[in-house]
């Protein structure tokens, strides 16, 4: 996360749905409070996405949003619980 912040401009985060996402806005709110966040809750939700510093998503909602992210350039990718990608 701190590589990300240094790096600079956005940064897709896709994470597990169940228990995982909303630490992501916690720890992102309490370590860099001057960095925007949009967590992608729903399918819906992506479509009011702004280009805020972090995107987060979950790997259950990646194949449906994909489409819509591939529209937003990224400059950093955090897969959290990567292993739980190759299943899906």
């Amino acid at each position: 996360m701190t590589y990300a912040v240094c790096k600079g401009g956005r940064t897709l985060i896709v994470a597990p749905a169940c228990n995982t996402i909303d630490p992501w806005v916690q720890q992102l709110a309490e370590y860099y409070p001057h960095k925007s966040v949009f967590l992608c809750k729903t399918v819906k939700h992506i479509f009011k996405y702004a280009g805020e510093d972090f995107l987060i998503v979950s790997f259950e909602s990646l194949p449906k949003t994909k489409d819509e992210i591939k529209k937003w350039k990224f400059n950093n990718l955090i897969m959290d619980e990567s292993d739980s990608a190759k299943s899906k």
